[in-house]
């Protein structure tokens, strides 16, 4: 992982992703609202519309038209770009971050979580977008299709 990490805190759910993915964070209000017919919320990000997730305490789809999150931490890895509703997030230092192995019980080929790690004393799951996206954690399918789209 490079010198700085992303920390992402949905709840009781921590996540740490390279800090390379992090495009963004920004407020809630940013977000559009869900419209009829389509219940995929979308933050504009340099002119691409970004879908945004939002989870609920075991990473599942939760009714994006109620949330209590404050921000959306914006992420891109590759041509994936994904907006998560989060509580809190931020670039942090790798030097206060330990990281470990997941014990041999949890290594399946299909774990999303590669590692996790210890930071200021709390438990994170260490992850990146497309690990997220590959499990299904997204959110429902637009009728434009998944992914950004040109706004």
């Amino acid at each position: 992982m490079a010198a700085e990490c992303v920390r992402v805190v949905m709840g009781k759910i921590r996540l740490l992703f390279p800090a390379a993915e992090l495009l963004a964070v920004e407020p809630m209000s940013r977000v559009d609202a869900p419209v009829a017919g389509n219940p995929v919320r979308t933050i504009d990000h340099n002119g691409l519309s970004v879908p945004v997730a939002v989870f609920d305490g075991d990473l599942r789809a939760a009714p994006t038209q109620e949330t209590r999150r404050r921000l959306c931490a914006v992420l891109r890895e590759g041509d994936s770009m994904l907006g998560l509703a989060c509580d809190e997030a931020g670039a942090i230092s790798a030097g206060g971050v330990r990281f470990h192995a997941l014990p041999p019980c949890m290594q399946t080929a299909d774990a999303i979580i590669p590692a996790i790690a210890v930071y200021d004393g709390a438990l994170f799951s260490v992850c990146k977008i497309t690990d997220l996206l590959r499990a299904g954690a997204r959110p429902p399918a637009s009728p434009g299709g998944p992914g950004p789209r040109r706004a």
